[in-house]
């Protein structure tokens, strides 16, 4: 079936209006932070990363549109009906499998994907406007994400959202800079001091600790560090600083490319990931 301009206009829409729930997400983050501060961070702290995090649904109205038209005009059917569920088991069911798709994706960024992915991990201070990410990303989104919930028959559009709202807020909370967390629940679910493990300098922490919301994912595949009490490993990259705008964004996987081409290594792909070891700083 040939897509009308109308549906891409459609598709083109609903990309911008999913900058909705996540600008509602980070709003109840930040309160989070600001209510229960662990450090203080002022507007204009968070004012950059908050501006990259609401770009990316803008820059998913440009990117995923062509790769969603082709996924309509050839037609997958539906494999797997869930409309005979409750809205409560629905939602459950909903936010489990988006997080286990959604922890396969970060490994394949961090093994094939690491110079765009890498933008994610510059920030030398996390906070909850600190979960933006380069928009190649998104494509390796579309399908590892988007492509498995096409194949799934849903009942209306209110439980998808809510779990939209809920798992963004879930992974601004995950970098959120407050000394709220759900100490003993770690076992189920991740919060920010499991997840600065992933973030951290320390070469024993490397590849640690994908899942976004639980953490039982890293335990069954032998990625999970539970941290001590007083574990608060510093955080940040050597060969990548944190952008300023979003130009530095976009462009900095090649600026990356270049330097170490400058330098003698041999990059042949924006996939490489050598020397990308963090440079260790005294934590904060």
């Amino acid at each position: 079936m040939a897509l009308s301009w109308t549906d891409l206009g459609l598709i083109l829409a609903a990309s911008l209006w999913m900058a909705v729930p996540f600008l509602l997400a980070l709003c109840l983050c930040v309160l989070v932070e600001m209510l229960f501060p662990s450090e203080e961070l002022s507007l204009r702290d968070r004012l950059p990363g908050a501006l990259f995090v609401l770009a990316l649904p803008v820059s998913a109205a440009f990117i995923v549109p062509p790769f969603h038209a082709f996924w309509r005009f050839i037609e997958c059917p539906i494999l797997i009906d869930l409309r005979w569920m409750p809205d409560w088991l629905l939602l459950t069911t909903l936010i489990l499998l988006w997080d286990f798709c959604n922890y396969w994706e970060h490994r394949f960024e961090h093994r094939f994907l690491w110079s765009f992915h890498a933008v994610h991990h510059a920030p030398t201070q996390l906070h909850a406007a600190h979960t933006y990410a380069h928009p190649v990303q998104l494509i390796c989104q579309f399908f590892f994400k988007i492509l498995p919930f096409s194949l799934l028959g849903l009942k209306g559009v209110a439980v998808p959202a809510l779990a939209v709202v809920m798992v963004a807020f879930w992974n601004f909370f995950i970098h959120a800079s407050t000394r709220l967390h759900v100490g003993p629940l770690r076992w189920l679910l991740v919060d920010n001091r499991f997840h600065r493990i992933h973030h951290s300098v320390e070469t024993r922490h490397f590849d640690k600790n994908f899942a976004p919301v639980f953490s039982i994912w890293d335990q069954l595949f032998g990625t999970a560090h539970f941290p001590a009490p007083d574990e608060h490993p510093a955080v940040g990259l050597e060969d990548v600083r944190p952008p300023r705008s979003y130009f530095d964004l976009l462009v900095m996987p090649v600026r990356r490319a270049e330097r170490k081409i400058a330098a003698g290594s041999v990059v042949e792909s924006f996939a490489d990931v050598s020397e990308t070891r963090p440079v260790a700083r005294s934590a904060a």
